[in-house]
């Protein structure tokens, strides 16, 4: 069905930092909260 749909079904791990950008934004915060 979600083929037929011309979508791409992708199965990602339940949690990787790697694709929640949330992650990433507090990384850059801590990073300059040390910095400071």
């Amino acid at each position: 069905m979600i083929e037929a749909a011309g979508a791409k079904l992708v199965y990602l791990s339940p949690y990787s930092p790697d694709f929640n950008p949330i992650e990433n934004c507090w990384s850059k915060v801590k990073a300059f909260l040390r910095s400071v």
